[in-house]
């Protein structure tokens, strides 16, 4: 488990907004596929990932399928790693059809300057969307909205400004959130935090994003010291990152059946459970902890 991106954590560069020319490529070291450049009239799927990132590697098949999906609406989908080559050309090959797009890795870290450290995003795996006019036109998780916004893109119907609006709004959110969460566990330190956590609990609940959210549902069941975990809350906090990547992201429906186990709804969390062992599919770390926890669950059913 990851903790979540802090806007405030990001390396002072440059920044960049949406609607700024896309970064050149130049530089990249093409494992599969390629080499690509950018053309005017064609659109780009930008993905950072890793061979050790988890969530990276349930994206994968998704991204596959986007590739095949808009083939021929001109659109490539690229995924770069900064991790040696002797690292992903094993991985890759070892994905074979399942990863079936170009992938490239970035030794030198300078693709990654001009996507992730430019945009101040601080997780992977993380896509950027480049339109036919070689703009950056939306940034985030390959497994939450990609699809429909790239479609969007290649129909001429996104609204990259209304877009940009927006995400500045959700980076504001973020902050608060953000600092709400470090004061959450800061409070719990302290012999009378309780009340305080409480409050900074609802600033959370108010503004946090689902990767945020997620986050913080999973420290409060499996972190925090007993007497202290408030599972309502947590399952609270799930039950919203759920419902924000409406059951599509593995990672988040998983903390969602533990939220809902630790709640005493046992029939629920083996639903759940068993909604995020299929998504995990093809990832076979994540999906022999998942089906860990999916036995540890069915232990736990009432008799009927």
């Amino acid at each position: 488990r990851q903790e979540p991106n802090d806007p405030n954590a990001a390396v002072k560069k440059p920044e960049a907004r949406i609607l700024d020319p896309a970064g050149s490529l130049e530089g990249l070291e093409f494992v599969k596929g390629g080499p690509v450049e950018f053309k005017k009239g064609n659109f780009y799927v930008v993905e950072f990932w890793a061979t050790w990132c988890a969530p990276c590697r349930v994206s994968i098949p998704h991204l596959t399928k986007v590739q095949k999906t808009f083939k021929d609406k001109k659109v490539t989908v690229i995924g770069i790693s900064n991790e040696t080559r002797e690292k992903v050309e094993p991985f890759v090959k070892e994905k074979a059809e399942t990863m079936d797009y170009v992938v490239a890795i970035d030794p030198e870290r300078k693709i990654g300057e001009k996507y992730m450290t430019a945009y101040k995003q601080n997780g992977i795996p993380t896509a950027f969307i480049v339109d036919k006019e070689l703009r950056v036109v939306w940034v985030g998780h390959p497994m939450a909205d990609l699809d429909t916004v790239l479609e969007k893109v290649i129909e001429g119907k996104f609204d990259a400004k209304a877009y940009a609006e927006a995400r500045k709004r959700r980076e504001e959110m973020d902050k608060k959130a953000m600092a709400a969460f470090r004061a959450y566990f800061a409070a719990l330190e302290k012999a009378d935090g309780v009340k305080e956590a409480s409050e900074q609990g609802t600033i959370i609940l108010e503004n946090g994003s689902d990767q945020v959210l997620n986050a913080f549902a999973w420290r409060v069941l499996t972190e925090v010291e007993a007497g202290k975990q408030d599972y309502p809350l947590a399952l609270k906090a799930a039950t919203k990152a759920d419902d924000l990547t409406e059951g599509k992201n593995a990672a988040i429906v998983d903390t969602f059946a533990l939220a809902l186990f630790k709640n005493g709804k046992v029939r629920e969390a083996i639903q759940a459970q068993e909604a995020a062992l299929k998504l995990a599919a093809g990832d076979e770390a994540m999906e022999a902890e998942f089906k860990s926890r999916l036995e540890e669950f069915k232990k736990a059913q009432p008799k009927p």
